[in-house]
């Protein structure tokens, strides 16, 4: 390709991506240390597992459990809206290859394999659902496709700075035209290469986190113990038991995906049941801190046993919330934060947004206005990051008119 081609190639690919915007829809949960270092005891903690004699066919109890996942991740593939065919979230194809590896994967097409070493190391068919949720999942949530995109992103914007720089260089030391050329050429060539392999990766970790949450809520609307199926979280995370995954992993730390699981529960899990307990002050009739063995914990009011009045409320991945509580639920006004940017500044009823409030995302958006069961309804003005402003009234979350 010439080198006019490539540049072209880069810069035009890079500007199709960019307005494609194709990223998570979910971004893994952030936990401090603390909390990961508890979950990396109980990996550590856990009993060993011995490979067992596969007593029945795998292709037989893979299939049984696929019958019960199939119907729950059909309408939830049609639900998530990224698959632009219906046929798409008909069928997906279920394989079993020899291979002593505990893997499991699906390609773009919906073709599902588990090696056989799984069927060695699970035991019960509520792992196993786990397992097979997590790979449908990565397809109902489009992210083969969201793979291919962020790869030529990062490959398109890394080769033309790539160029850009190491022309500038060259052409500073005195480079004649027709080495410049090569040199700019073999700049861009190899930053496209290497930042497509960097843009893969780059959120790799947050899709495995949401393919878990998505295959969390699979295995739970086909009624399998989200218990039992948390025992073989514990058994990949002794795999990676780094406290956090780094820049180059492709998945979450072992303590991580153990984390998030448990938050996507609800910060329940057999042994984390019970209540660490009320450690200053006075959590019945008066002002105490409460802290959950999951990590959550409250500093404020209570009475009757529960938070009512001011208070603040601290999640372990990082959320707060800052306000006013009646009879254990958000009731009146308050302030939510997360980590990533996201802000509410308003009345609740329930534990959800209603009433008056002011929402801000982290890409610049702002909403002022009126909310019903945590979506925009009634009067209110969207300002984008550009300065434009869309005002009148809004149904659910929807715009319907100025």
């Amino acid at each position: 390709m010439s080198l006019g081609g490539m540049i072209y190639r880069c810069f035009s690919i890079g500007l199709l991506v960019i307005a494609s915007g194709c990223t998570p829809a979910q971004y893994m949960p952030q936990f401090d240390e603390a909390t990961l270092q508890i979950k990396r005891n109980k990996i550590a903690n856990q009993a060993e597992r011995k490979p067992q004699d596969i007593k029945e066919d795998p292709k037989i109890a893979l299939s049984r459990v696929y019958e019960r996942l199939a119907p729950h991740a059909r309408a939830a593939c049609l639900e998530n809206g990224e698959k632009w065919l219906d046929s798409s979230c008909s069928n997906w194809t279920l394989n079993v290859v020899d291979d002593e590896n505990f893997n499991a994967y699906i390609t773009p097409s919906g073709d599902i394999t588990f090696h056989s070493e799984v069927f060695k190391y699970t035991n019960s068919d509520d792992e196993i659902a786990f397992i097979l949720a997590h790979e449908m999942s990565h397809h109902i949530l489009n992210h083969g496709m969201e793979d291919i995109v962020n790869s030529e992103i990062m490959g398109a914007t890394t080769g033309f700075l790539s160029g850009i720089l190491v022309g500038a260089i060259a052409a500073g030391l005195g480079a004649s035209d027709d080495i410049l050329d090569d040199i700019i050429e073999d700049a861009v060539e190899d930053g496209y290469a290497s930042g497509r392999e960097s843009g893969r990766l780059t959120y790799s970790v947050d899709q495995e986190s949401e393919a878990d949450r998505l295959g969390l809520k699979l295995i739970q609307l086909a009624d399998y113990d989200r218990f039992a199926a948390r025992q073989v979280v514990l058994f990949i995370g002794a795999d990676s038991t780094e406290l956090r995954s780094g820049q180059s992993s492709s998945h979450p730390s072992g303590p991580e995906r153990l984390a998030a699981f448990d938050s996507y529960s609800g910060g329940a899990s057999p042994e984390l049941s019970s209540l660490i307990g009320c450690i200053a002050g006075d959590c019945v009739n008066g002002n105490g801190t409460y802290i959950w063995a999951d990590g959550r914990k409250y500093e404020g009011y209570w009475a009757d046993d529960k938070v009512n009045g001011h208070g603040a409320y601290f999640f372990p991945d990082g959320r707060k919330f800052i306000g006013q509580f009646q009879a254990g639920k958000i009731n009146g006004q308050g302030v939510f934060e997360s980590p990533n940017g996201h802000k509410y500044d308003g009345e609740y009823r329930n534990n959800k947004r209603h009433g008056w409030g002011t929402y801000r995302w982290p890409q610049g958006h702002k909403y002022v206005g009126e909310f019903k069961d945590d979506e925009e309804h009634g009067e209110g003005t969207l300002t984008y990051p550009d300065g434009r402003v869309v005002q009148g009234q809004w149904d659910n979350g929807k715009f319907l008119s100025e």
